[in-house]
């Protein structure tokens, strides 16, 4: 849940960096959103939440603060040059990312047996990275970053809880999981933040008659 702060921090952020200004619908689409992506993930279960998984509740607010400074600068630099496209940020981003990488490898697997790292590579497990390599990395990065070029940061970042949607959905329709009753509610939530946010509300001018 904490990955998703960014939800309320883009729109938060816009105005101060791009050309952006506060919009009382999409921040408090933000904050529907966010608090319905909060009863989806905990399902009101505060147990979830121990002292022990401080430290991983801390690195994903970390990443959720990470990933709002990645969509300003994106969405920044779409603005100011006409000709980058979308995917160009992409093959930016996937370039640096698979340099830091390989530069990481070594240190994850300095405590890892080589039987152990070798053990690891089957048919099942190679076929699952290839799909997360290519659909969910390459593929849905690709399309947000063309979305992000023509849409405003803090509709796009709503749009974004839909994950924890379709995961639900997924979960309930794979595994045949009962959804309880704080998960459904926060689905909808999240389902009625990202329709708050599509609305496009119209000031309408009538033509006021006088009596000649």
């Amino acid at each position: 849940m904490f990955v998703n702060f960014y939800v309320v921090l883009v729109p938060l952020l816009a105005p101060y960096f791009l050309k952006e200004k506060h919009t009382i619908k999409v921040i408090a689409s933000a904050m529907l959103g966010l608090l319905g992506a909060f009863f989806v993930t905990t399902n009101m279960n505060f147990k979830e939440i121990t002292v022990d998984s401080i430290k991983g509740n801390l690195l994903t607010l970390c990443s959720g603060v990470l990933w709002t400074v990645y969509i300003i600068i994106s969405k920044k630099h779409l603005e100011k040059n006409e000709e980058l496209t979308g995917m160009t940020v992409f093959f930016g981003t996937t370039v640096w990312s698979a340099v830091f990488l390989v530069l990481i490898t070594p240190f994850v697997l300095i405590n890892k047996s080589w039987n152990t790292i070798v053990a690891g590579f089957t048919w099942k497990s190679i076929g699952a990275v290839v799909y997360l390599a290519i659909v969910c990395t390459v593929v849905a990065f690709a399309l947000y970053m063309e979305g992000l070029k023509k849409a405003k940061e803090g509709e796009s970042s709503v749009f974004m809880l839909l994950e924890v949607v379709i995961a639900f959905l997924l979960e309930w329709i794979i595994f045949s999981t009962i959804p309880e009753m704080w998960t459904a509610i926060g689905a909808e939530m999240i389902v009625l933040a990202v329709l708050i946010t599509s609305i496009k509300f119209q000031k309408h001018q009538g033509n006021v008659s006088r009596p000649s």
